[in-house]
Parts: C-alpha cells; structure tokens; sequence
C-alpha cells in the first residue's frame, strides 16, 4: 500500500498521454513518392539479381534466405512510406504503388522456396524485372 502513493503521478501522466490526440500524418508528396517508387526498384533490381544467382547456383540456401528476408523488410519499409494520405493528384498513383509493394513483397518470400527449380526463378526474375519498370514509370514528373 506505500507504493501506491509513488504510482499515483504515474498513473495520471499515463492517463493525460492517453488523451492526447495521435499525431497529425505528413501528406505524401512528389517528391517522397519518387522516393518510395525508386525504393520498390531497387528491391525490385535487387531481387532479380538474387534469383539469377540462385539459379546459377552462386549461393548458398541460408544465405539465400536471409538476403530474401531483407529484401522483404525493405519492401515492407517502401509500402509504409507509401501508406500516408497523398495529395489528390498523386492518390491514384500512390494507390498503384502500394498494390506494386504488396506484390513485390509477396514474390520475394517466394524466392528462397524456388530456389530449386531453374523455370520458377526465372519467372520470378521477370516479375521483378517488371515490377522495376513499373515502378519506375510510375515516378511523377518533377
């Protein structure tokens, strides 16, 4: 019961932080889209080189899977910078990068599991390769 008087101020701040109202959200401009899109690319890139080395057989599976699990939380990371409100010129496309992040991300958890079969991850290769150049015509126009 003596410790209680010691929780009481902290009971009280935890309950004025509850109140406070969330942070206002920073709107997605031209210039972060750019960003983000360029982001999805490099993953995009980046993943397609790691199935052309998994098919020539350059690497080994531990690694292949770690390097996907990266890849995955850098595609993760490019869909939450795109996951604000965006002006209304650019919600359309903001909408269409974030479908392209979400695709990106799913693909690449599929690499480390195809990495026995030459066919999937050359169909994976050109779905990044794709994503890449969608990615990248997506950029607005500065």
């Amino acid at each position: 019961m003596a410790s209680f008087p010691r929780l009481l101020p902290l009971l009280a701040a935890a309950c004025l932080a509850a109140c406070e109202p969330a942070p206002p959200r920073e709107t997605l401009d031209a210039h972060a889209l750019r960003v983000q899109l360029r982001q999805l690319a490099s993953v995009a890139a980046e993943a397609a080189l790691l199935t052309h080395e998994l098919e020539a057989g350059h690497l080994n599976p531990a690694f292949a899977w770690v390097h996907q699990q990266g890849l995955s939380d850098a595609a993760r990371q490019a869909a939450t910078g795109l996951a604000q409100p965006a002006d209304p010129p650019l919600q359309a496309t903001r909408h269409d990068a974030l479908f392209l992040a979400a695709d990106l991300q799913a693909d690449v958890g599929r690499v480390a599991d195809h990495r026995h079969d030459a066919a999937d991850l050359q169909a994976l290769r050109r779905q990044f390769e794709a994503v890449g150049e969608r990615a990248r015509a997506l950029e607005p126009l500065p």
